[in-house]
């Protein structure tokens, strides 16, 4: 990831907390999807198999590459806890990640938190082999408990972040590793 294209994620995705709230059944606070998207949902082809994508999202110096240069560890264990800051815009946001659900090389899911701000959310990253490439589904829930007064909680900046992730970063990263990229 160029240092621009960083700047981009950071500006569309890492910045903002504090304002919890609670969820309804479909998983949003605001009761209208025309206003709040929560499930973010992103789904790309990629034309490795899923050992490939399940290390690009599991090794953490594989998802410095990609995903956040600053994190300092991951195992994909239930359990394992990490936390690491991001700098955006003159403030530091600690992000806080706690493994819930790991299925190798099918399914991974980790709480999203952010130190001293109200809310909490849940990233999964599922994947299906589909012939000679693999379908991620990338599932990020609860965007909506955090503050709506910060412009990087909203859903549109959420989700642009999110596509940018798994629709560019992810595969470019595993082209210049040597894999054929996207179908």
């Amino acid at each position: 990831m160029s240092r621009n294209d960083r700047r981009l994620f950071f500006r569309t995705v890492v910045a903002g907390k504090g304002g919890g709230r609670s969820m309804n059944d479909r998983g949003c606070c605001c009761g209208s999807h025309e206003t709040c998207e929560d499930p973010i949902v992103v789904e790309q082809r990629i034309a490795r198999p899923p050992e490939e994508l399940w290390r690009a999202i599991t090794e953490p110096e594989r998802m410095r590459q990609w995903y956040f240069p600053m994190l300092p560890d991951f195992r994909p264990e239930i359990g394992f806890r990490t936390q690491f800051t991001v700098e955006h815009e003159g403030r530091a946001y600690i992000h806080l990640w706690e493994v819930r659900e790991v299925e190798p090389l099918r399914r991974l899911t980790y709480r999203w938190q952010y130190a001293g701000v109200d809310g909490d959310s849940e990233v999964t990253w599922e994947l299906e082999a589909d012939g000679d490439a693999t379908l991620l589904r990338l599932t990020h829930r609860g965007i909506s408990t955090f503050p709506r007064n910060d412009p990087a909680f909203r859903s549109e900046a959420c989700r642009a972040g999110w596509e940018y992730l798994v629709q560019r970063s992810l595969p470019e990263f595993l082209e210049a590793d040597g894999t054929t990229g996207t179908k």
